[in-house]
């Protein structure tokens, strides 16, 4: 691969070692996130023209790659932010904090260097680890066949699919799903006036009990279901999944969890110095559930697993089947790595 550029902040030259000065950025606690419309949106601990270090803190800021030089501030904050995700038009963002502070933000007016909270949600003292926008029911596929045709209109295939939150009239709800690090799944529902915007908050247990998470990765399962992959960092601790679906009654939303088969790392080390933590789980891509990819990281290595997802079918055994009826087709999983 060939290195097309490179952005640099700039320098104080009063200071003995410049260098120095580019370690502030990306110290502590960094995300980066790019969008579907090739926007690259990243945090800073301190803002992108302070030499002097100042402004400690944590800053996001958006820039187009076609022009990354001209970052554009969108927001700061006092407290560490530990989520920072795109929605699937690539024209808002999510943004969480440490405390459990979530924001959405858009551009306004559609201009990069312009953007408005539409609202802020807040979960007291929980830290948000994973957070995914609602599916507005319109998926864009690659065509393998015409991946190197020259009409970008043919390379890709857009189809309907079911949205995640349905409102009045099957028409798609705007908001996003959180995960945080005691076990919650907390939803954010966006509610978008002629001249205003307000958010709604719910929140929920992933699971029967409450467990302490390090990692979480959600990605859009069958239906507008969530699929939500979580774990407690310990690499002799199963890997548990979830199925999640929101659904709207009357002005309430209701959030139903579903434990599904979790699984154990396959190569786990004998020595657990070696590889003691799961460090990140990812699904490798949000609209798929196929795969998904674990890691575990030590003092002396790390571990990269990538789990398939297969249905797999279930019986039915007799005395459960109707002797009139016509032959049942077995049950299959609704999610089963392996």
């Amino acid at each position: 691969m060939d290195l097309l550029y490179t952005v640099s902040r700039k320098l104080n030259n009063n200071t003995i070692n410049p260098l120095k000065q580019f370690e502030s950025l990306t110290s502590g606690c960094s995300l980066c996130s790019i969008s579907n419309q090739n926007l690259l949106a990243f945090t800073t601990v301190t803002t992108v023209t302070d030499t002097t270090a100042n402004s400690w803190g944590s800053h996001v800021y958006v820039a187009d790659l076609n022009s990354p030089w001209l970052a554009h501030k969108v927001t700061s904050n006092l407290c560490t932010i530990t989520v920072l995700e795109w929605d699937l038009g690539g024209e808002n963002l999510v943004i969480a904090d440490l405390n459990g502070k979530v924001q959405i933000w858009g551009m306004k007016e559609h201009i990069l260097n312009e953007w408005v909270c539409y609202g802020s949600a807040v979960f007291h003292g929980e830290k948000i680890l994973s957070a995914a926008f609602f599916h507005n029911g319109r998926k864009t596929s690659l065509v393998i066949e015409k991946k190197d045709n020259f009409q970008y209109s043919e390379k890709f295939s857009h189809h309907r699919v079911a949205p995640s939150v349905k409102s009045f009239g099957g028409r798609p709800l705007e908001g996003c799903l959180v995960v945080s690090a005691t076990g919650m799944v907390g939803i954010i529902v966006l509610t978008k006036d002629l001249q205003n915007s307000t958010l709604h908050s719910v929140s929920e247990s992933l699971g029967t009990m409450r467990n302490r998470i390090t990692s979480a990765d959600i990605c859009y399962g069958k239906n507008g279901q969530f699929l939500i992959a979580v774990s407690s960092g310990n690499v002799k601790l199963p890997i548990q999944c979830y199925r999640v679906s929101v659904k709207k009654v009357d002005d309430k939303c209701i959030i139903t969890s579903q434990a599904l088969p979790s699984f154990f790392l396959q190569n786990i080390p004998v020595n657990e110095s070696s590889c003691r933590k799961i460090v990140e789980l990812k699904f490798v891509v949000r609209e798929d559930t196929d795969s998904l990819v674990v890691a575990a990281n030590g003092e002396s290595g790390s571990i990269i697993e990538i789990w398939e997802l297969r249905e797999k079918p279930l019986p039915i055994h007799k005395l459960f089947q109707s002797k009139h009826s016509a032959p049942v087709e077995p049950l299959k999983t609704v999610a089963s790595f392996c």
